[in-house]
């Protein structure tokens, strides 16, 4: 068998052993290995499995992402998210699906201090959703709202997606973060017109809440000041070229520990639990990460990527067909597969193709990051409508899913908008010092 044989009877054994039940990060990593051991022998393959996890695994710059996912944890138990939701709502209440709208400029504002999609979809579905019930809200929309509000993470700096991408890539993780606020701002704006429209014309889905003065406003948006700050320290300086993005990590967990502190709400028991989920999150992804590296390192020994290159570029089609026949594979992907393994897994081969179409890394990385979003709410994997329904069981699970069908629609008209317009993702990151 040629080695290109090889690599697609890897992938075929790959999937067979996820429909076998088999966690994705084992299927991944055992079937690399099976596969460097036909192509290279048994030394390599034990090699690669023996020594390289740990070489991965300590990589200084995925420090970031324990840092980030704490710091998250310290501005929840801090009050900043509720704040925030609050101040929302003081601004949004009025319109038609007024608390809807304002789960998802809160859930926007959780994702400015953690990057993780999950813990946003829990947190929020326990702040946003008792309140839509007391308004009789509609199933679908209180559920849907909450579960792309929760996607948001991925794409509004700091994103842990935008870490692995970056380092899988070698592209810079603070552009890659700069790229990602105006797109999430899109990405929100996009949503919130869409839940008005749909609450404009079925009044009885989302009722408009009771209207607050001017005063209330300012004086709502002045008690989530913590909130502005620790995003602005930690996005500013690395815009302005301050500090790393490893640096501003660590700089803004330490911020949302002492305001916590501050706070008085960080109890000996809340410290052991915020840390107890963090190292919970870190070391699920970094399982995924160390079976993807051994598959992807299978998959170089293939010679698949390179073989793909040589036959994209021999292609005469246009370059936006290629793009969206890729993506094509990211939505298939996404519904089978959870976000993290499909981004390290099909990185290694499309990053080279894209690049070599004339693509921008740092923009195809926010193209990315809105696949991995759609990819959260889309049967059957859809791991945050998972989360939802596990939260609220009285909401079915196909009654998450069919809420979040709507935002579904809404997040690919805003990706064809950041396709069709680069500069919305790099204006930003081409102004870095």
């Amino acid at each position: 068998m040629t080695p290109v044989i090889v690599g697609i009877a890897g992938f075929l054994l790959m999937f067979l052993l996820m429909a076998l039940n088999m966690p994705i990060a084992f299927a991944m990593g055992l079937a690399g290995f099976l596969g460097i051991w036909i192509l290279e022998g048994a030394n390599a393959a034990l090699s690669t499995v023996g020594m390289k996890p740990f070489t991965w695994a300590a990589d200084y710059n995925f420090m970031c992402i324990p840092l980030f996912v704490l710091m998250g944890h310290f501005a929840n138990e801090s009050g900043l998210i509720t704040l925030a939701f609050r101040a929302a709502y003081k601004w949004v209440g009025r319109l038609p699906g007024g608390l809807a709208v304002a789960t998802l400029l809160g859930s926007g504002a959780f994702g400015a201090v953690s990057g993780s999609s999950s813990a946003a979809a829990a947190t929020m579905s326990t702040i946003c959703i008792p309140e839509m019930e007391k308004y009789n809200y509609n199933p679908n929309i209180m559920t849907g709202s909450v579960a792309v509000g929760g996607t948001f993470a991925i794409m509004i700096p700091p994103s842990l997606g935008f870490i692995i991408y970056g380092i899988i890539t070698t592209e810079s993780i603070g552009k890659l973060f700069i790229a990602g606020i105006f797109p999430g701002l899109l990405l929100i704006l996009t949503c919130s017109l869409l839940t008005v429209i749909l609450c404009k014309m079925n009044p009885t889905w989302g009722p408009p809440g009771p209207g607050s003065t001017f005063k209330e406003k300012l004086v709502s948006l002045a008690r989530a000041w913590e909130l502005v700050f620790i995003f602005l320290a930690v996005i500013g300086g690395m815009y302005w070229g301050v500090f790393t993005a490893t640096e501003a990590a660590a700089i803004g967990t330490f911020i949302a520990f002492i305001f916590a502190l501050a706070k008085g709400t960080l109890s000996f028991k809340k410290l052991f639990q915020a840390v107890q989920g963090t190292a919970r999150v870190t070391v699920m992804i970094f399982t995924l990460i160390i079976g993807a590296m051994i598959f992807n390192t299978f998959i170089a020994f293939s010679g698949i990527p390179d073989h793909l290159k040589t036959m994209v570029l021999e292609f005469s089609a246009n370059p936006y067909i290629i793009l969206i026949l890729i993506l094509l594979t990211y939505f298939i992907a996404g519904c089978i597969m959870d976000t993290v393994a499909m981004a390290v897994l099909l990185l290694p081969i499309y990053y080279p193709i894209i690049t070599s179409l004339g693509f921008n890394g740092i923009w195809f990385g926010v193209i990315v990051m809105v696949m991995a979003e759609i990819g959260l709410i889309t049967p059957p994997i859809g791991l945050n409508c998972y989360v939802i329904a596990g939260a609220f069981p009285k909401y079915r699970l196909g009654t998450v899913f069919i809420g979040a069908l709507p935002y579904v629609i809404a997040e690919l008209v805003a990706l064809a908008v950041l396709i069709l317009f680069p500069q919305i993702s790099l204006f930003l990151p081409n102004l870095m010092k």
